[in-house]
């Protein structure tokens, strides 16, 4: 009889998303990817508008998520006996605030916010900078956040202050960690989580989690099944009924077992530009004729190099 081989069950991360532009905004300068094959989760919050916010979000997620793709360079090892898993997700989220910067000959005041989940080596870790937030959900009805947001109103939480609701109101949305506006580089929190069979994390954007309450985006998380997208839309939808001005953004992260992994996702296209988006190595200079279109060039320059920062996706 022929000999039949089956893989071992692992824990992966499995997902579903959902973005959208929201009822006030005329574009999304959100961005969202999961890499199934690498279990990563990136969710980006552009700001500065349409001709800033939205390439750097979208340059954001797919520096970060190209450290992966492209794998450990010969003989690469975790510094000081650090969790591999959390040195590639340094690295990765530093290469995204190197890469977002790179935009700025071009595009000032680029910037975006930044939250990724990734499990590696048995190990789940976490990045964060900016008002993007990640909750756990273990089954009941209550949301364990798992990172404070780096705004004024963070800040004034974080001395044990109670702001009035005109204060949270006026000081939530002044971020003080931003990739790319940050100099010499943005910090960026990482550090481990522990995890069992069944968590289910929540990456948001703040046009999802100012507006819906910890309680209800447990509920969602409980009422959906194995339908993670679906929870994604729920959350997007209940903001928007709450009021949302915001572009709101949802990925949902379920901690599963499985012999292969889930699907990888994404809401936008590769950046086309090769100098900002190169292959291993050292980033090359930005070439002169870039640098001519500058602000104060000509509108149908800036619309040429926005349409390739941007891809085929506008």
């Amino acid at each position: 009889m022929e000999n039949t081989s089956f893989a071992a069950e692992r824990w992966i991360l499995r997902a579903g998303g959902r973005s959208a532009t929201g009822p006030i905004r005329s574009i999304n300068e959100d961005d969202l990817r999961f890499l199934g094959p690498h279990n990563l989760a990136v969710v980006c919050d552009g700001m500065g508008g349409n001709c800033s916010g939205r390439p750097a979000a979208k340059t954001a997620v797919w520096a970060a998520c190209e450290r992966f793709e492209r794998g450990d360079p010969p003989g690469w090892r975790a510094p000081g006996g650090e969790a591999p898993a959390l040195a590639r997700l340094r690295e990765a989220t530093r290469g995204a605030d190197l890469r977002v910067t790179r935009l700025h000959p071009l595009i000032p005041v680029a910037g975006t916010t930044l939250v990724a989940l990734h499990l590696g080596d048995g190990a789940l870790v976490l990045a964060h900078a900016g008002d993007c937030r990640a909750a756990r959900w273990r089954g009941d009805d209550e949301l364990e956040v798992l990172t404070r947001d780096h705004s004024l109103l963070g800040m004034i939480e974080a001395a044990g202050q109670a702001p009035s609701a005109a204060e949270r109101e006026r000081f939530a949305g002044v971020t003080t960690r931003v990739l790319g506006l940050v100099e010499p580089r943005c910090p960026i929190d990482l550090h481990r989580v522990p995890m069992v069979l069944g968590d289910r994390f929540a990456l948001t954007t703040d046009g999802v989690h100012r507006f819906v309450d910890d309680r209800t985006i447990a509920a969602i998380l409980g009422e959906c099944g194995d339908d993670l997208e679906a929870a994604a839309a729920a959350m997007i939808d209940a903001a928007i009924a709450q009021g949302s001005d915001d572009n709101a953004t949802a990925l949902i992260v379920e901690v599963t077992r499985a012999r292969a992994p889930a699907p990888s996702f994404g809401n936008s296209t590769k950046p086309t530009l090769p100098w900002l988006y190169a292959p291993a190595g050292p980033l090359p200079e930005v070439p002169e004729r870039w640098r001519e279109r500058a602000p104060g060039a000509a509108i149908e320059q800036f619309r040429e190099l926005y349409a390739l920062v941007m891809g085929d996706d506008g």
